[in-house]
């Protein structure tokens, strides 16, 4: 029965054997299976990935075109910098409009068109200075008291006074009275 024994013994063994090498065979093709899908999905990641980088790339390189906006003020809309400019250029308010407009219809910046309009600016400011210093309006001359040897030459010529007050005072200057 010994020998029985190990021969039981031997052929548990064996299966086991077998049964750990059929394990084995199978945990080969199950890890190489396993391993290929890995690859896979690995391969198709780092796909995904190149294609969003690809796009990520084109998307800020168009960014970049759209984000550089020129200098040139848009209608009605001046820059800081413009604003800036026009104050310490010392720009006068009437002339403001002029120099705006002419930099937004020829596509250049303010400081552009100030300087090319400078001569024109400094007419402007030129005239407004001498209207300011002259008597521009439409003031009524003071009327000055005519004198009575005045009155009594312009009388002896034939012009005699248009108001009743110098009339009154030829009349005491030919007379000889004195107020």
């Amino acid at each position: 029965m010994e020998d029985n024994n190990v021969q039981d013994e031997n052929s548990n063994y064996q299966e086991e054997e077998v049964l750990e090498t059929s394990n084995d065979e199978g945990n080969e093709d199950n890890d190489s299976n396993d391993l290929a899908e890995r690859l896979e999905k690995a391969e198709t990641l780092a796909n995904n990935y190149k294609i969003r980088a690809e796009k990520a790339e084109r998307l800020a390189k168009s960014a970049k075109t759209v984000t550089t906006p020129k200098q040139t003020p848009t209608a009605g809309e001046l820059s800081q910098r413009d604003w800036l400019y026009l104050a310490k250029a010392d720009v006068h308010d009437e002339d403001l409009n002029e120099v705006t407009n002419y930099a937004s219809k020829n596509g250049i910046t303010v400081k552009e068109a100030h300087e090319y309009l400078k001569p024109i600016l400094a007419v402007n400011a030129e005239q407004r200075n001498t209207a300011n210093a002259s008597n521009t309006g439409s003031s009524k001359r003071g009327s000055g008291k005519v004198s009575d040897e005045t009155l009594l030459g312009n009388a002896s010529k034939g012009t005699l006074p248009d108001n009743d007050a110098d009339l009154q005072r030829l009349i005491n200057a030919r007379h000889g009275y004195k107020k």
